[in-house]
């Protein structure tokens, strides 16, 4: 009984923390993804040939952010296809994705538009 009460402290101390530092890397990395989200900008202009839209992700944030999107294409309302496209955007960088609605004989629109980035890891 001597034993495991000399032994109980050390073992409380280890647990505890090795659970610290398992939290302070959760909470360590959910801090770099959402100021992701939060600094990079979004925005869809029709091209001059009214022929697709330019897709733009602009990174403010103060690190380096590597970005999915993904968009669907609908000709006369009817879904044609779906594409998608990855960016690495340097701090400061902005880059266009262009959405083409060639495939189309008439009316057509890009939908669904779907877009995230996270911090880029290494070099």
């Amino acid at each position: 009984m001597v034993r495991l009460a000399r032994l109980a402290p050390w073992v409380f101390s280890v647990l505890l923390l090795v659970g610290l530092a398992a939290l302070t890397a959760t909470a360590t990395a959910g801090v770099k993804k959402r100021s992701a989200a939060r600094c990079v900008r979004y925005g869809q202009k029709m091209d001059a040939a009214q022929s697709g839209v330019d897709l733009r992700l602009n990174n403010r944030c103060g690190f380096a952010v590597t970005c999915s999107i993904r968009w669907e294409l609908l000709c006369a309302g009817s879904g044609i296809g779906s594409e998608s496209s990855q960016l690495k955007l340097e701090r400061g960088q902005a880059a266009s994705v262009h959405a083409s609605a060639r495939a189309c004989d008439g009316d057509w629109e890009v939908a669904n538009v779907r877009w995230s980035c996270d911090p880029a890891r290494g070099p």
